[in-house]
């Protein structure tokens, strides 16, 4: 395309800039007159009064039965477990808030039951909270049925879950699974009133909204030239920190530590394997789901978050296609030699193993100018290397006496 057409797009699409005044949305809502849309704090307690079947909602058990129902079959409990959570009774069930600093715990002694919910509306658990969170569970409901769930916007994994116990949930699902309650048992109360106003508050909030992104649409259909012009010239963050990425891996390459694999890399997934793991897992005859013949690779994986900051973190990951059975006994038994609560499952085929704590490279961080070695992101990458090889070390010992 030309520098004149390009510039006529442009203009006529600066001409229609009217047309963006479409996505405002001035509904009104009760929540961000109380400038809670945004709080962790005040989600959790609305959740939780709905989520508990003594409240005065006039819904009882239903709110929790569905939520249940849901996570039996979508295989967040055990097979044996699956059963038990559909048919339990509700007559005994409490529900806590900031319990030993926990957002949201529902237990039940009769049912031997207890759910733990983490909210997360834009920020991420820290300083090893979800493990500590499961310690103190598990030490107190040693014969309960537990079920833990990270509640996001996103339903993005979280940073630190060394035990690979806490199941992701989307705010998406919890209005769905809301929704359909209120749906089969129509009541007219201003209890349900409120409740439907927060769900509509979530949906703009947390959620994609159907009829923005119609109206998203058709704006895209008319200036299409135009958005797409500004699209590839918009400043990509995660983009410049994956090139840091890839000058770390070139680096480690050079010192004979990694074989990094730029065609199968991306600004997303830097992808590299090391000697020893070479040596652990031969290749393979079929092709993996990375169309190569290994069937693991190392992944600095990353995202660019809503407040422009990325988010990145080393990672071992496996892949089942095509593997031949002495690969895959062997894949397995490091899998649940590193996961032992999470036993992999016979129809599995991506599973990530291991994971180091995740970095961040914050919105308003100035990026280095050049990829010398001792920049903060280096330095980060190195330290999580450093877990790499120290895994490997313990993988040798008890693989390879």
């Amino acid at each position: 395309m030309t520098n004149d057409c390009a510039a006529k797009e442009l203009k006529k699409f600066l001409l229609d800039i009217d047309c963006l005044s479409m996505l405002e949305t001035n509904s009104f809502s009760i929540f961000d007159v109380l400038k809670i849309s945004r709080a962790e704090i005040r989600h959790s307690n609305i959740l939780a009064w709905i989520l508990n079947p003594n409240e005065n909602h006039g819904y009882s058990h239903n709110f929790l039965a569905r939520l249940n129902s849901y996570l039996a079959r979508e295989g967040f409990v055990s097979e044996k477990d699956v059963f038990k959570l559909l048919t339990m009774k509700y007559s005994d069930i409490v529900v806590l808030r900031e319990w030993q600093n926990i957002d949201i715990l529902i237990e039940s002694k009769e049912a031997k039951y207890v759910l733990c919910i983490e909210n997360k509306v834009d920020s991420q658990d820290h300083s090893g909270q979800l493990d500590r969170y499961y310690k103190i569970v598990e030490d107190r409901y040693q014969d309960y049925t537990k079920i833990f769930l990270y509640l996001t916007p996103d339903g993005i994994a979280p940073l630190e879950d060394s035990h690979s116990v806490w199941g992701c949930i989307k705010y998406e699902t919890i209005v769905s699974i809301i929704e359909m309650t209120l749906d089969k048992i129509p009541l007219d109360s201003d209890a349900t009133k409120f409740i439907r106003s927060y769900l509509e508050m979530l949906r703009r909030e947390t959620m994609d909204n159907h009829e923005i992104v119609k109206l998203c649409q058709e704006i895209y259909k008319e200036h299409k030239v135009a958005l797409d012009l500004i699209f590839e010239n918009r400043p990509d963050r995660q983009l410049n920190v994956s090139e840091i990425f890839k000058a770390w891996c070139q680096k480690k390459v050079e010192d004979k530590i990694i074989d990094w694999d730029e065609e199968k890399s991306s600004k997303s997934y830097i992808r590299f394997r090391t000697p020893f793991m070479d040596g652990l897992i031969k290749k393979s005859a079929g092709m993996s789901g990375w169309n190569t013949h290994n069937h693991y690779y190392y992944e600095i994986s990353s995202y660019c978050d809503k407040n422009d900051d990325v988010k990145y973190a080393i990672q071992l990951s496996f892949n089942s296609t095509n593997l031949e059975t002495a690969n895959r006994t062997q894949i397995e038994e490091i899998i649940n030699y590193l996961q032992p609560q999470k036993p992999v499952k016979d129809n599995w085929q991506w599973r990530t193993a291991f994971k180091c704590p995740t970095a961040i490279v914050k919105s308003d961080e100035i990026l280095p100018e050049d990829f010398e070695n001792g920049n903060d992101i280096f330095s980060a990458l190195d330290k999580m290397l450093d877990k790499v090889l120290k895994m490997e070390k313990d993988l040798q010992k008890h693989f390879l006496v």
